[in-house]
């Protein structure tokens, strides 16, 4: 399976946009052929299929990024990745704050990447997107990236100097992005990228804290771990959906299966032939989410035996029970007495 995904939370932020704009936001899903579940789940994972239509789609709306450029861009990601971003501003330097960002920037997009070429006098971060980008007319996605390098730069030195280049065609909004940076862009180059001095780079930084900056990267650590994990194996997607699709009640289990299929472009057999090279199936994940979210309702909500039984697309209450039972080892109404 490829592993390959950006956050939800990045598809969400321009939609959020776009969305100001007037712009058909369902339209511009289904062409980019993302389901909803993927956008109303925090944690999901855009494949980079989609992102790249995704990309595409958006080409049409040059002025995307007006809205970005009009707020505060770290605290836009601090709210969505707080965890990689306090460790981002807690570092001795600009320099390590780049390099924190760039090891761990697979937790909020792995379709792309970021190499550094450095000299003795200055270092160039250079933004490579997915093959396509000589496609399109100019990759959204870029422009997000260096502005967050050039956010953190900010934040360590007021005063700095700085050199960007885009790759691709100049859009009609390039004034906006001018100002924002407060250079003139180079735009037609042969890659993207933001350059900086080293001696900028280097400045220390006299809030640094060293002993909260270990706690904070071994928490980040972990993010980056879990969302491996999760791209990797199949389970943790299909798992995901299933939790989704529960809460959204009354759904039978063939309804979730068809759904899911239609989402992974698959056949049931292949959905569980993938699943058993990670010795589990649809049926185990969704008996396991089924038991998860009853206990969960029972505990947590005033709904009454019959309604949860109803909420988890169970045909009656009595089949619900003994579900319940032969999983909790207790009825449901002994459960909610404990």
């Amino acid at each position: 399976m490829n592993n390959i995904s950006v956050s939800s939370k990045e598809i969400n932020r321009l939609l959020s946009f776009l969305n100001k704009e007037n712009v058909n936001i369902e339209s511009l899903l289904q062409k980019s052929k993302i389901d909803m579940y993927e956008i109303k789940s925090k944690s999901a994972r855009i494949s980079l299929d989609k992102y790249i239509l995704f990309n595409q789609e958006i080409n049409e709306y040059p002025h995307v990024l007006d809205n970005f450029f009009s707020s505060s861009i770290l605290r836009e990601y601090y709210n969505d990745y707080p965890e990689l971003f306090s460790l981002c501003l807690n570092e001795k330097n600009a320099f390590n704050a780049i390099d924190v960002f760039v090891s761990f920037k697979n937790i909020i997009n792995s379709c792309s990447k970021v190499f550094i070429a450095g000299s003795d006098f200055e270092t160039k971060y250079v933004y490579q997107g997915p093959d396509y980008i000589d496609e399109i007319f100019f990759d959204v996605f870029s422009v997000l990236t260096v502005s967050i390098l050039y956010s953190l730069v900010k934040e360590y030195s007021k005063d700095f100097s700085v050199k960007i280049e885009f790759k691709g065609e100049c859009p009609k909004n390039y004034n906006v992005i001018n100002k924002f940076f407060g250079v003139e862009c180079n735009w037609n180059a042969s890659v993207s990228s933001i350059t900086f001095l080293n001696s900028d780079l280097m400045k220390a930084f006299c809030a640094y804290n060293d002993v909260l900056n270990v706690m904070q990267k071994n928490i980040v650590c972990n993010i980056n771990n879990e969302i491996k994990q999760k791209t990797t194996e199949y389970g943790f997607k299909v798992r995901d959906y299933i939790s989704h699709k529960l809460n959204d009640c009354y759904l039978s289990d063939d309804d979730i299966l068809l759904d899911l299929c239609s989402l992974l472009d698959i056949s049931r057999w292949t959905l569980n032939r993938r699943l058993k090279l990670e010795n589990t199936n649809f049926k185990e994940l969704l008996r396991e989410e089924k038991v998860k979210l009853a206990c969960h309702l029972l505990a947590e909500s005033d709904h009454n035996v019959m309604k949860v039984s109803e909420m988890l697309g169970f045909s009656s209450q009595s089949v619900f029970s003994r579900f319940f039972k032969d999983n909790v080892g207790v009825n449901p109404r002994e459960y909610r007495r404990i």
